[in-house]
């Protein structure tokens, strides 16, 4: 279990610094198991609650490696950033996976469903997958993608409720890149694409052996993502925006004292959990937990950086009427709360203004168009700006 700190976070980029380069591109695939994890980074948590953005994570990798030599893991970092781009310019999709997982919910009684989320599928790899996922909340990358196509194709289930399932229980789990990976596998993102595990892939990037897994079956997609349209981001700030002297921290942030807002005059700051949302029922125990333990730790944070007192909130209507700034909330639950909340404004980080247009169609053309930007330049940039 990740321990709930910026300080953690930090300890842990610069221990896997000195791996971002060659070590990580040859490593990273293979999943050695929970104990066994020094080829990834074990960011994502904090990367996704922003507790480490993704300019200061870059900017101290490229102190000791070249933009080209860690290709490989700047590619990994900026795919958090397309999935939540291209998210929020079709936020059908979002609203469309949401009615159909709520309908759904009565094959949750199924044994198929049963057995799968308690890890007694008799599939071994499968099942061991599921207790990790249960008991650490983590998966590797390539683990998810093998338990996602296991989940669909042979076990039988909606991806909708995979989705759910992996969201509900993992601590890095943000709607834009869960959801959008679950299409992938289903064959909806990617026109002409989707995955299917092997018991060879397994064996070779895994510790199991003599892998068995159900025969696959391989079912046609019924969506042609190249059909979505995409629509026109507006981030833009209110007009006003730098008199506003209201501050709301979310869990979609972590990070206020380290954003554009940090030079801000604030009179009153508030803390908002998921529980206090009314998501408590979305998510497991642990990520509960770390939720609540991270959102404290960043209000200390704010409170020694800004110098007012962080006010809990246990309820969104406690907000008031008066105007309250925040920094952007990608589409997901968190967004689904506070958007109909009027007075709460989004001020978006310049990272996604910059990038989220930009994840206009596919990944390969998202990270053409990253090559037209000195990304090193950028991140220093944008560090210096928030230290």
């Amino acid at each position: 279990m990740r321990i709930p700190s910026r300080q953690e976070a930090l300890l842990l980029l610069k221990d896997f610094i000195p791996r971002a380069g060659q070590h990580y591109a040859q490593n990273r695939n293979f999943d050695e198991g929970p104990s066994h994890r020094r080829n990834v980074s074990g960011l994502s948590p904090y990367l996704r609650r922003r507790i480490l953005t993704e300019a200061e994570v870059l900017n101290q990798v490229f102190q000791f490696h070249s933009v080209q030599s860690v290709e490989k893991f700047v590619q990994e970092v900026v795919w958090r950033t397309y999935w939540k781009g291209w998210l929020e310019m079709r936020p059908e999709v979002w609203s469309r996976y949401q009615k159909k997982r709520h309908e759904l919910q009565h094959l949750k009684n199924n044994e198929s469903y049963q057995s799968a989320v308690r890890g007694k599928t008799g599939i071994e790899c499968f099942d061991f997958w599921t207790q990790e996922l249960l008991n650490t909340g983590y998966l590797h990358n390539h683990a998810r993608l093998w338990f996602a196509s296991l989940w669909i194709y042979g076990l039988g289930l909606p991806w909708e409720l995979g989705a759910e399932f992996f969201y509900r229980h993992l601590l890095d789990g943000d709607p834009a890149s869960n959801t959008l990976s679950w299409r992938w596998v289903a064959g909806l993102q990617t026109s002409g694409k989707k995955y299917l595990a092997s018991s060879s892939n397994i064996e070779k990037f895994s510790n199991f052996t003599n892998v068995k897994i159900p025969e696959l079956k391989k079912l046609e997609s019924t969506e042609n993502p190249e059909m979505i349209p995409h629509q026109k981001l507006s981030m833009n700030p209110p007009a006003h925006w730098r008199k506003i002297k209201n501050l709301l921290i979310h869990s979609e942030d972590l990070s206020p004292e380290i954003s554009e807002l940090q030079d801000l005059d604030f009179k009153q700051i508030f803390s908002i959990s998921f529980e206090a949302l009314g998501l408590q029922s979305e998510f497991d125990a642990k990520v509960i937990h770390f939720d609540e333990q991270t959102l404290e730790e960043a209000s200390q944070r704010a409170q020694k950086h800004f110098g007012v007192s962080v006010n809990r909130l246990s309820r969104l209507e406690e907000l008031g009427s008066e105007p309250i700034l925040c920094l952007g909330v990608p589409q997901g639950l968190v967004r689904e709360k506070l958007k109909p909340s009027l007075n709460v404004h989004f001020a978006w980080r310049d990272w996604d203004s910059e990038f989220y247009p930009l994840a206009k169609s596919g990944f390969f053309n998202f990270k053409k168009s990253l090559q037209n930007l000195d990304l090193k330049i950028f991140c220093a940039r944008q560090t210096k700006t928030t230290d």
